[in-house]
């Protein structure tokens, strides 16, 4: 995602802080929501995939009754 002060006319040495530039406060929430999205996927992934690869690690895979490990 591109910063909003990419092509800002009002960017100056030291305007990316979120008391001093409004619109970079809006940027900055938003990219922490993102994250904050982001991150509780990731966790529900890893736990999901973590159960998937360990379940499968205890119990045999059957064909028609058949073990084929």
């Amino acid at each position: 995602m591109k910063s909003c002060c990419y092509e800002c006319k009002d960017r100056h040495l030291g305007c990316q802080n979120v008391d001093k530039c409004e619109r970079y406060k809006e940027y900055k929430t938003r990219c922490e929501l993102i994250n904050s999205h982001r991150r509780e996927e990731d966790e529900k992934n890893a736990a999901y995939y973590g159960l998937k690869k360990n379940l499968a690690k205890k119990y045999a895979k059957t064909r028609k009754g058949k073990v084929l490990r």
